[in-house]
Parts: structure tokens; sequence; C-alpha cells
């Protein structure tokens, strides 16, 4: 908003594609029949994207120098077996001045999480100063690197350090000055040594101009129907600007040091994941009615702009049509795709969350919906089987109620309050069409306590969905602390009787073996709680287990008869995942994993998880009243709702 007028993408059938007025994206089909034959996550003749940098500081520019354009199999070791021993916590980047910066010497592209129980390791190829001038050619291989690797590209990213131009140049242009850098580096002048990225995930602007923010280490998450997958796991943030902090004074530059490492904190603690081929943010139904000209654009002009988090750091270098290969998409969220198998039948079940960035912040900072109908803690979840080329898609979606109102004060739960605003009805009318217009018919369900303080807003839901009067919309109201108390989770059971008409008349996506859509989902069950965390994601998660017998069954992987609960393997790992994806879409909210995770996990809950629930409540208290101030201005920072340059980016 803070950047202007917000209009729906003109040349696009989908009006969640906000794009900034005066700008477009290619046309794409709206229907399942215009791309019958065509692999929902191939992206065609899509330009080449660059998955590897040196990044080089020099007096004059920062050059990014691509490595290699391809995705190498022999640069991957699976560390999966034995479990790697968990690396020493990561700690944030330091801030110095340009003449003090140098590249840190114990710095690699190698990384190991221990939270994932199948990780990888990366290597890149050190490369020796005395070696830069050799990579710049376009024929001889890559110093230090496996013979069969692909060449260096010809042509690099270049930022003029005084005007703060983006260009691209050839490898002989910038030769010269990469020989006096290789100087420098040699007779030990202070010049920031080589850093090695994987990727680039924009420029920022702050008291002391611009920083360019790279990714250092990424993990191997998971191989996607033949693509990799990744999170990011170290940035660094390089100071692009030739005076640095020497055109501040003493407080500017202690505020720009404070704000830098709360920056790089922040992208640190967020779950960015990426793919140089994959559409992560797009569901495989969504992909599915994708016109053949809008497969074969680029990732960051097909993406969903809904789930497109760095799409404002990435503005400067996307706005140059040359510069396109640079542009690394990042989604925010949770992803998991693992091999399963049942009746002696192998699959893989692949689990992705996407957060929206379009309202996004911390728990009580990012209440209900903004005027535009944009909500806070939106999320869509998508379950996937994959089974012989045959893939099976169901889609749920989360968000904040919305309408405008917020909840505020220093209690462990302040009294939720609705807005008198002019723009309430408009806020509810536009999130309910956006909805229609991108999945169809709607089931809101809503878990919010029926009497008690969250009493006034359920009533206000309610009134705006009667208001509005679309027979397309059915709102469902089960309190869920009412009829869950004591324990007896059973009872979720009569709500998934309330939906499950419902839910079997929308279906499910599934493509045959061509990638020809064989079933369309047709709406989606929209589920909220107060905070869209703990409740939600426990109803997400049993709704998910209804529509999966579906799912399976139609597959041929299991029988009519068929109970998933009887494969305790797979009822376990499937229990797990919808767990994980809890602690992990709160932890992005409120800085704590889920409440009721022992439920979700084992099918019931213990003395240990209420417990751990009580603990967790404590440290959500204790954020919010002392650590979420800092997370809401980071996450407006990164999201450009406002900026600190002194200097601004030329044109």
């Amino acid at each position: 908003l803070s950047r202007g007028l917000l209009v729906p993408c003109p040349a696009c059938s989908c009006p969640v594609c906000m794009m900034s007025e005066g700008t477009s994206i290619p046309s794409r089909s709206t229907s399942p029949t215009s791309s019958p034959d065509v692999r929902p996550v191939a992206i065609g003749a899509a330009p080449r994207m660059h998955t590897r940098f040196y990044v080089h500081v020099t007096d004059a520019s920062v050059i990014v120098q691509p490595i290699v354009d391809v995705e190498n199999d022999d640069d991957i070791k699976s560390t999966s077996k034995p479990t790697p021993t968990p690396s020493a916590p990561l700690s944030p980047p330091t801030i110095m001045e340009m003449e003090e910066y140098t590249s840190p010497k114990d710095r690699s592209g190698d990384v190991t999480s221990p939270t994932l129980r199948s990780s990888t390791t990366f290597k890149l190829p050190r490369i020796p100063s005395s070696n830069i001038l050799s990579s710049l050619s376009a024929t001889a291989p890559f110093p230090n690197s496996p013979s069969n690797s692909p060449p260096s590209s010809t042509s690099s990213l270049v930022i003029d350090r005084a005007t703060y131009k983006l260009s691209k140049k050839t490898n002989e242009v910038i030769r010269d000055e990469l020989v006096e850098y290789q100087q420098a580096q040699t007779s030990g002048s202070k010049q920031t040594g080589p850093v090695e990225a994987y990727g680039i995930i924009g420029i920022i602007n702050m008291l002391a101009g611009p920083y360019l923010i790279v990714i250092t280490q990424r993990e191997f998450i998971a191989m996607i129907d033949g693509a990799r997958v990744y999170r990011v796991g170290r940035t660094q943030v390089l100071p692009v600007s030739r005076s640095g902090m020497h055109a501040l004074n003493e407080d500017e530059r202690r505020e720009e040091k404070d704000y830098v490492a709360s920056f790089s904190n922040y992208i640190d603690s967020c779950k960015f994941y990426f793919s140089y081929t994959y559409d992560l943010t797009q569901s495989a139904q969504r992909v599915s009615f994708m016109s053949p000209e809008m497969r074969s654009q680029a990732l960051y002009l097909r993406v969903d702009y809904r789930f497109f988090w760095n799409r404002y750091l990435l503005n400067t270098i996307s706005s140059q049509e040359s510069l396109g290969s640079y542009v690394l998409p990042l989604m925010d969220g949770f992803i998991k795709s693992m091999p399963c198998e049942i009746n002696g039948i192998e699959f893989d079940y692949v689990f992705i969350s996407r957060r929206g960035c379009l309202r996004t912040g911390a728990r009580y900072h990012t209440r209900g919906a903004d005027p535009l109908g944009n909500v806070a803690n939106y999320v869509e979840t998508e379950q996937v089987i994959v089974y012989n080329g045959i893939v099976s898609s169901f889609v749920q979606i989360r968000g904040s109620i919305p309408l405008l109102w917020q909840q505020k004060g220093k209690g462990m739960k302040p009294k939720p309050v609705v807005d008198t605003s002019v723009f309430q009805e408009d806020a509810f009318r536009q999130h309910m069409e956006r909805l229609l217009a991108v999945y169809g018919k709607q089931i809101l369900v809503t878990l919010i306590d029926q009497k008690g303080i969250e009493t006034q807003i359920g009533d206000g839901y309610e009134t705006a969905f009667h208001l509005l009067g679309n027979n397309d919309i059915r709102y469902v109201a089960f309190d869920f602390h009412d009829k869950c108390k004591n324990n007896h989770y059973e009872n979720l059971g009569q709500l998934v009787d309330l939906v499950k008409e419902d839910l079997a008349i929308m279906g499910y996506f599934m493509c045959d073996m061509s990638r020809k859509p064989v079933f369309t989902q047709t709406g989606t069950v929209r589920t909220n709680c107060i905070d869209c965390l703990d409740r939600t994601n426990v109803v997400q998660s049993v709704l998910a287990h209804w529509m999966l017998k579906t799912q399976l069954n139609h597959l041929g992987i299991t029988t009519v008869t068929d109970r998933i609960e009887d494969h305790l393997a797979f009822e376990t790992a499937f229990k797990h995942v919808w767990a994980d994806n809890a602690d992990m879409m709160s932890s992005a909210y409120t800085g704590t994993g889920a409440l009721k995770t022992d439920f979700t996990r084992t099918g019931k809950r213990s003395m240990k998880g209420t417990m751990t629930d009580g603990v967790n409540s404590m440290r959500r208290f204790i954020n919010k009243n002392f650590h979420d101030d800092e997370k809401q201005e980071m996450t407006d920072l990164f999201l450009g709702r406002f900026s600190l340059e002194k200097w601004n980016l030329a044109d």
C-alpha cells in the first residue's frame, strides 16, 4: 500500500495477482482443456535460472558472477543414512564497516539440518584468489570443480557502487576490474572476499544505502516431480554503497547496525523454500489451467503473488528483463515429501503449506482483514499423492476472520474488538469474492468459542455472512473448546458429519499420466479459530484424513474396506507431518510451537502434551510483550511496507 494504488491484474483471470498500477503479466487460460497433456510442474521453454554465484565486492562494483547454470548431481551428497550429527547453532552475521569487511574464512556452503529426517549436505568448490580470472572463460571448466561441471556463464550482474545502477556485463568487460580485485586480495588489502551464493533474495535499502542479500547455504528438502526443492539455510547481507557507514553519524551508525542485525536474524528465522525449476506457489490444479504461454515464462512471472515473499526485494532486478535469470522467488511455509507404502504399493506423499504475504506479521499485531480483503495468517495447504505418474491433490485454506478487528492488550488473552469502519462490508465481500474466484464454493468452518470474549467477533462473522447472501458460501459454526472439552476429541466426528457431503461434492484434483485433468476440486473448506493455529490445524488434519481415504481408494492403493488407521507406518507418518506443519505455522506467527500437537501426533491428549501447551502459552505471552514489536517491524521492512533509505536506488 505504501508504494501506491494496488489493483487486480487486468491481464490475468485470477484477481489475487495484485500488481502495481501500470504493470502487467502474461495472460493465462482458465480452461483446463487448453493444455491437456502438459506436466503440471513443467516450465516448458522458460529461461534457465542461475543456481550458483560468486559475489565479488570490488572498489567500483558488486559483481555477481554465475558459476554453473544447472544443478549438478555431483554436488549433492545425501547424508540421510546415517543421521547427520547436529551442527552448531548458526550465529548471526557481524556487521562491519566497508573498509573492515572481509569474507569469513570458515564459511562454506555445507549445511546439515538435524530437524529433517532426510537431510543433504551441499559443498561448493572454493575458488582460490589466483584462479578467479580463469573462471571468466566461457569454455574452460571451473577451477576445482568436477570435470563434468558446466562452464561459467559468459556474463555477470554488476551493481555500480557509486550510482547503484544494475547492468549485465560480459566477463571480458569486467576482466580488468577483477584483475585489480585479485591484486588487492594478494596484497592483503581489506576488501570483501568472494562470497559463495546459491541465489539472490533481493536488495534492501537502509540508512547507509542498498544491501545485497544472498543465500549462502541451502538445505535440500525434497524431490518433487523430478525437481529439487530447498530451504534457505543461511544468508549474508552485503553492503553495496562505497561510502557505507562513513556517510553516517555515530547515532545513525549504531541504528544501522541494529537494523541490519535484526533484519538478518529475521530472514534466518523464516522458513523460506525455493526451487529453480518447480513453481512452489501454485497448486497442481492451478498449474493445469495455465496456458502454454504462461508455462513458458520464467518462474517469477508465473508465480502466485500471494505467496511470493521476496517480490518487493527483487523489484529492482526483476524490472530489467535481461536480469530475469537472477530472480529467485521464495515461499514461506512448510514442505515435506516422503515415500510411503500401503498394501505393498509404493507412492509419494507430498505436503505443502503456503503462507500468504499480502497481510502478515506477528500474532497480536496482525489480525483480521485489511480494507482490500487480505487476511492475516492466511495459509493454503495442499496434500498430494503421486502414484505411477498420476497426481491427486486436495487443497484447504485457513485465515483470520475476514473482518476489520484487532486484539490488543497486556493480558494473556485480550478481548477481540471489531472495528466500526465503513470498509467493513467491502473487506468481507472482497475476501469472499477472491476465494470464490480462485477456489470455487466455500465452506466457512469457524471454531471460535460461542461464549466468552470471542462471542463478538463470531457474531460479526456470521452477520457478515448472512448480509452477503451468496449461495456458494456455507457457514458452519463449531465451538471446538465446548465440543472437545475434557479431551473428548472424538467429537470432531460431529464436524466431519456436518461437512462431508460438501467435501464429497467439491472433491479433489486428479490428473492422469498424460497430465490431463480427470477430476477438479470445485471448492475448499476455509477453517479458522481466533489465531488460525492450534484448533485449526487439528480440524484440517481430520478433514485431510477423511479425504485421503477417497484419494487412496480412487488410485487403487486401498480398497473400500481398508482403514488407513490399520496401516500404522503410514498413519504415523501422516500425523507427524501435520504436527510438524502445526509447529511451523505457529512458530512463524507466535514464535513458539503449536498447542495440541500431542493429539495430532498420537490421536489422543496426554499430560505431557498439556504441560507443553502451558509452557508454549507462557512463551507466547512473553513474545507478545517483548519481541513481537521488532518482529513486526522487520516483517514490514522485508515486504516493503516502509523503508529506511537515505539514498535511492537508481531506476
